[in-house]
């Protein structure tokens, strides 16, 4: 059983992040798949000042414009998602922001 800072230390280089803020709660890090194929799910909150500054921060996302969730309107939530083209082997990667919630879930997985 892989152990939780494995988790986030793994999901963290194959999106290309900085690690999380100092600020971040509620840290949940999974891990899906078998030897053949690996998957890797990290989500945390913290404020919306240290989530902007991390973003900004971090290579995988500093340059890239966010898509804005529109389908999300109606429950009055802004929700933006980065899809992080990989440097680390990745073949998925994507960067979920709930501005409303202050919540950040970070996916990805190789196969």
């Amino acid at each position: 059983m892989i152990n939780k800072n494995s988790i986030i230390k793994t999901a963290l280089s194959w999106t290309d992040m900085a690690p999380l803020p100092k600020s971040a709660s509620n840290i949940i890090a999974e891990t899906k798949g078998n030897p053949a194929t690996r998957e890797f799910t990290v989500s945390f909150n913290a404020s919306q000042e240290d989530i902007e500054k991390w973003l900004s921060e971090s290579s995988g996302t500093s340059d890239l414009s966010p898509e804005i969730d529109s389908t999300t309107s109606t429950n009055n939530q802004e929700i933006l998602t980065y899809n992080i083209k990989s440097t680390s082997g990745a073949q998925f990667a994507q960067i979920v922001y709930n501005k409303t919630l202050g919540q950040i879930t970070i996916r990805t997985y190789w196969s």
